[in-house]
């Protein structure tokens, strides 16, 4: 009985590990995949719309704004809102920063797209790496940010792919004719981003919130349940106490942790405020 009562909770820890890692590739990927896109579809892109120098520099430049501004905007999500929900809603500038790119009829609206896109990179490279340093295992948590880091580049090696892929058509029809295919080529690249981009929004039906984000906002019964959860422990949670041990101690951890660093906060603007009294 014993033994299959750990089998049970061996299998639960697995399942979560597994989406716990699924949510650290989608993450990482999508941050890569951006990346890497407009460097094999900048050639096209010249070819179609006949941008100049400085309009080349600003498309280029234009995702790097974005994931400036996306970095304070994700800051902001994951704190108000939690960490999974600012993941769900990077989809937002991660679909809508592709969709608008591919439909632009010049540089002003691919521009755009581009910090659009940006966002969600900005976002996502704040928000998914804490969410994995706060919900992993202490003992899978290096192996699991590792993966988010692997699946970057791969990101970046698949916007190659896709590139490379797009670019090599059959030309023909003329002049016309290869206008035409490179004006579909760049618009299928800057695209394709979108497509992985589909599934964040589900991040919030695979895994918990993260618990210490839960204990800042005051909510011990929903921080001790994700724990529950993510720990894949047996039993129930029944009068905010968890069946297994372990679970509770993790959670007077973690408020421990949160108490201490609150603390600390409140010495520092205290000691501020001396100085400025």
């Amino acid at each position: 009985l014993g033994w299959c009562r750990g089998c049970c909770r061996a299998r639960a820890m697995v399942s979560m590990l597994a989406r716990i890692v699924a949510v650290a590739s989608l993450g990482g990927f999508l941050f890569g995949y951006d990346l890497g896109l407009v460097s094999g579809a900048l050639e096209l892109i010249v070819a179609d719309l006949g941008t100049s120098t400085a309009q080349e520099q600003l498309v280029v430049a234009g995702a790097k704004l974005g994931a400036f501004l996306g970095a304070f905007v994700g800051a902001a999500l994951m704190l108000s809102h939690g960490r999974r929900t600012a993941i769900a809603l990077s989809a937002v500038p991660y679909i809508g920063g592709p969709v608008l790119m591919t439909l632009a009829p010049g540089v002003p609206l691919l521009t755009l797209g581009r910090v659009i896109n940006g966002v969600g990179v900005g976002i996502s490279a704040v928000v998914v790496p804490a969410y994995l340093a706060e919900v992993a295992p202490a003992a899978h948590r290096g192996a699991i940010v590792s993966v988010y880091e692997v699946m970057l580049t791969v990101g970046m090696v698949a916007s190659q792919l896709v590139d490379l892929a797009a670019a090599s058509g059959t030309h023909g029809g003329g002049e016309s004719g290869e206008e035409m295919e490179s004006a579909w080529r760049w618009r299928v690249m800057v695209g394709a981003a979108a497509v992985p981009a589909l599934l964040l929004p589900l991040t919030p039906y695979l895994v918990p919130e993260s618990a210490r984000w839960l204990i800042m906002k005051g909510d011990m019964p929903a921080a001790l349940a994700a724990i529950h959860r993510l720990r894949g422990a047996e039993g129930e949670v029944v009068d905010d106490v968890s069946a297994d041990e372990d679970v509770n101690m993790e959670l007077l951890t973690l408020w421990d942790s949160v108490a201490r660093v609150d603390a600390q906060e409140e010495e520092i603007v205290e000691q501020r405020r001396e100085r400025l009294g």
